[in-house]
């Protein structure tokens, strides 16, 4: 395949692209955002209580 055929392929490619409007982008990222703080949140609740219960069962002996 010749490049110029391969880049006019490509050109109409992406000219069937639905790109997402700025609004659902906001939206997703929020959403994402969102979701990483609460993941990260409960990921940090749960270190903290293995780490304790760690820290009480090693100075039970």
């Amino acid at each position: 395949m010749r490049l110029t055929q391969y880049l006019k392929e490509t050109k109409a490619e992406v000219a069937h692209i639905k790109w997402p409007t700025q609004k659902e982008t906001l939206i997703h990222t929020v959403l994402v955002i969102v979701i990483s703080v609460l993941v990260g949140v409960f990921l940090s609740g749960l270190d903290l209580g293995f780490g304790r219960a760690v820290t009480s069962l090693l100075n039970s002996f």
